[in-house]
């Protein structure tokens, strides 16, 4: 019984000092409180890593906050920028689709593909819609709803591309399927290294 106590009170001793290492508001640490009070057991972690889990979190949280406190003008802007990006997509889609049916090609690739593009559609037409509502009128940088309708629009649009490549050629449509996974996770991997770099020159 001693020894979790004194181990319970390491613990929440780990757990001051990294707090108290990073400058955070008292309603970012309030809710950073509550998270580990829900998930216990994950928070017992050593301490390098509780503080990068306490900074990573924080980081979120001061982003929300710096979000919600930009002018409309700002989340406007922001949402223009996803609604040309996303909304080019949804209209070279919406462009294949109309390529198949002038072509009166129904067997196949040809249908497979039209099949999940037409599916993509309206997904991709709800994410946009919503994201005006959950970035401008909400002043919210996260949806998951939105994310929903982004991430299956897209993944539904994307295998009705890699079934029509298919079509012309198998290699092909294997590389392109793979694309978007070696992509992203070399965005990321930038991504995350600039993130880095910064916070290390701000030190």
């Amino acid at each position: 019984m001693e020894s979790e106590q004194l181990e319970t009170e390491g613990k929440a001793s780990k757990w001051e000092q990294a707090l108290q290492r990073l400058e955070i508001t008292p309603e970012q640490r309030l809710v950073i409180e509550n998270a580990k009070a829900k998930e216990a057991d994950d928070w017992s972690l050593e301490e390098a890593d509780l503080i990068m889990r306490v900074s990573r979190e924080a980081r979120r949280l001061q982003a929300v906050d710096e979000y919600k406190a930009l002018p409309q003008d700002d989340r406007e802007r922001e949402h223009h920028r996803v609604w040309q990006l996303i909304g080019g997509y949804t209209a070279f889609i919406a462009a294949a689709c109309l390529a198949v049916i002038s072509s009166s090609k129904s067997e196949g690739s040809y249908a497979f593909a039209f099949s999940f593009w037409v599916v993509s559609l309206p997904l991709l037409c709800g994410a946009m819609l919503l994201d005006y509502h959950v970035r401008v009128r909400q002043a919210r940088l996260n949806s998951k709803v939105r994310s929903f309708l982004l991430t299956v629009g897209v993944l539904s649009s994307h295998l009705g591309t890699v079934g029509m490549v298919s079509t012309y050629s198998w290699v092909a449509a294997v590389v392109y399927g793979l694309c978007p996974l070696l992509v992203g996770l070399y965005l990321h991997e930038t991504i995350a290294l600039g993130a880095e770099k910064l916070r290390g020159s701000l030190d």
